[in-house]
């Protein structure tokens, strides 16, 4: 396995463990969000809950 790739998994690793979204991006989630699928974000775990809003920050930056 190459150098990077083993970057990029203690990184993905490390988000994983750490990454939880703060109420700023939790009430962004509630604008784009219908209600069902809010409940449906707020099952998620933490960290995947922050994936998904990293996800819909690229997506934005991006056009």
């Amino acid at each position: 396995m190459s150098v990077a790739r083993v970057v990029y998994r203690v990184r993905q690793f490390w988000l994983a463990l750490t990454s939880a979204p703060d109420e700023i991006q939790l009430q962004e989630a509630r604008r784009v969000l219908s209600p069902a699928l809010m409940s449906l974000f707020l099952r998620m775990t933490p960290d995947e809950q922050a994936h998904a809003l990293r996800v819909l920050q690229t997506l934005r930056s991006q056009g």
